[in-house]
């Protein structure tokens, strides 16, 4: 029996964090792997208490069905669904860009507290990089039911989960943390004059139908927390003297 389809219009935002396995692998070792999960409870708190920003009326459709929005855990992201238009208007890109911001931010502040201080402190043991990277796409999605929950099915996921792996790929040589790869018509339609996060052209190529086709991309910068770049520059300094120490070695 054929389980009956209807066509939603999303916008899809697909979110997870850089080095996850490594970063849980020595949490384990440690037996700290509560930290990890005090992460994901802070994240998710953060959904809660922030998704009104961009709407009441998201915040209501959050509050009434978290799936419908918060759709799916995948063990250290999640796969975000919001509607194109709400309340007669389109979503508010602008404010969406705002919330992937704060996310970041809200993140790396965390990630500063709870689990920098368990990992060992040598460079060499902390990964190379660390943050969360996004993939968004929008257009039209199938909701079905599947074992009597509700799921979504359509290329829009493929598309924003291969422009994710893009955002990685891209700046894999410079730091693809907190990196968000847009396809060029999502940006066009929900985020056209927004200048803030750096706005940065790119063709990608995304394997679709078992072929690669070029894709027009942009690509954001969102931020780190004031400890994020603290950290960050103290990396970099102990980077630099690692190396001078190697040259005249």
């Amino acid at each position: 029996m054929n389980t009956p389809c209807e066509p939603v219009e999303k916008l899809v935002i697909i979110f997870d964090m850089l080095s996850s396995s490594g970063i849980l692998a020595s949490l384990e070792k440690k037996g700290r792997t509560d930290a990890y999960l005090t992460i994901l409870d802070e994240i998710s708190e953060f959904f809660w208490k922030e998704i009104q920003k961009i709407s009441p009326s998201l915040d209501k459709i959050l509050r009434d069905d978290p799936a419908a929005c918060c759709h799916k855990f995948t063990g250290d992201g999640w796969v975000l669904l919001f509607p194109s238009v709400l309340d007669g208007e389109p979503l508010n890109g602008e404010k969406v860009l705002k919330f992937m911001n704060q996310l970041s931010k809200r993140f790396d502040s965390r990630f500063e507290k709870r689990i920098r201080p368990i990992l060992d402190q040598g460079v060499a043991s902390i990964p190379k990089h660390i943050g969360l990277t996004f993939g968004v796409h929008f257009g039209t999605l199938s909701k079905m039911k599947i074992l009597s929950r509700e799921e979504y099915i359509g290329l829009s996921l493929c598309i924003a989960s291969r422009l994710q792996k893009q955002a990685k790929k891209k700046f894999e040589n410079t730091d693809p943390a907190f990196k968000a790869m847009v396809s060029k018509e999502c940006a066009d339609k929900f985020f056209a004059g927004v200048t803030r996060f750096s706005p940065t052209p790119h063709t990608v190529d995304i394997k679709i139908d078992s072929n690669f086709k070029s894709f027009e991309a942009i690509s954001y910068s969102l931020e780190r927390s004031a400890s994020g770049c603290r950290e960050m520059e103290k990396r970099r300094e102990e980077i630099k003297k690692l190396l001078t120490k190697h040259r005249h070695g």
